[in-house]
This record gives C-alpha cells, structure tokens and sequence, in this order.
C-alpha cells in the first residue's frame, strides 16, 4: 500500500480570498488544469509540510470560482489558508496530462548547452522561465551575463541527448 507521501501532486492552483461568511472560497485556478479540476471530489492543501486532502462540498462558476471545502465553516477558519497553493494527484490528471508531459519534457534541457547553427555554442540552460507566450531557456554566457532564448519548436533542429546539445536554428539579430 502506497500513501499519499509518495505519490506525485501537480499544484493546480490557489486560494484566493473567503467568500461569504460560511467558508467559501473564490480559488484561481491555472488555465491548463480547470477542466481536470472541475471533475476532482478532492483538493489538496500543503499544511506543516503534508498534502492534506479536502472534499469539495460544493462549487459555483462564474466571474470567480468559488468553492466551499469540507470541515472549513466559517471566515476565520479559512482565513489561514489564503495564498495556499491547491493540488491534485498527478494520477488524477486527465485534461490537462499533455501539458504536464511538455513541462517535464521542457524541464529535462536543464542543463544541455545550446548550439545555434550560426554561432556555434551558446552555453548551457540554466533554468527554464514560463512566459505567457512560450517558454524560454536562460542561458549563462562565459561572460556572466543571462540571456533567454525562446523554446520554439521550429527553432529547434534537434537534440543531442548522449552530448546534451540542443541544436537550434536562431533567426539573426536574436543575439
């Protein structure tokens, strides 16, 4: 029998602020996972470092998502958990799996050095960044500096997974 301590959880999204005065909550909800959200009976909520699971009693949509969780009845009682992330078991995720295999995809070039066809090697990625229009490898150059390279599939030539080289095609002036 495996517990939850070992089990993988995706944070989905947050707890906005208290609704009412029974214990609701207007919760936001990230865009790749509401439609997996919306079929959870559960939610999760970290607390002193142990994801906590919490029934969903009751939900309304609208301008704002507003739910109500089992065992939270009052203000004051969810007034503790406002900014608390909300998860959901990674086995749960339907919807929104295909998104969750590009990330870890994505999170896999950490550290693979970028070689652009005209420039040669551009250094490793040191991270990855989430923009609202696509993803972008920040790269450590030998002088210090960060600059972002955009992770476009069609700037990508290919990747070298024995060298950990990714080969990209960079339009000129980009650098």
């Amino acid at each position: 029998m495996t517990s939850l301590d070992d089990e993988p959880f995706v944070e989905v999204g947050y707890i906005r602020k208290g609704h009412g005065y029974k214990g609701h909550a207007r919760v936001v909800i990230f865009d790749d996972w509401v439609a997996d959200f919306n079929k959870q009976a559960f939610i999760f909520l970290q607390i002193d470092g142990y994801k906590v699971p919490y029934y969903i009693e009751e939900r309304q949509s609208g301008k704002d998502l507003i739910v109500k969780l089992e065992h939270i009845d009052s203000v004051e009682a969810l007034k503790k958990y406002h900014r608390y992330p909300l998860y959901l078991l990674e086995k749960d995720i339907q919807y929104g799996a295909q998104q969750l295999e590009s990330k870890t995809q994505l999170s896999s070039l950490i550290s693979k050095h970028i070689h652009d066809a005209t420039l040669g090697d551009l250094g490793p990625i040191i991270r990855i960044d989430e923009y609202p229009q696509q993803e972008m490898a920040i790269l450590k150059r030998k002088d210090g500096a960060e600059i972002l390279i955009p992770l476009h599939p069609e700037l990508i030539s290919g990747i070298d997974e024995e060298k950990g080289i990714v080969r990209m095609d960079l339009p000129e002036g980009l650098i």
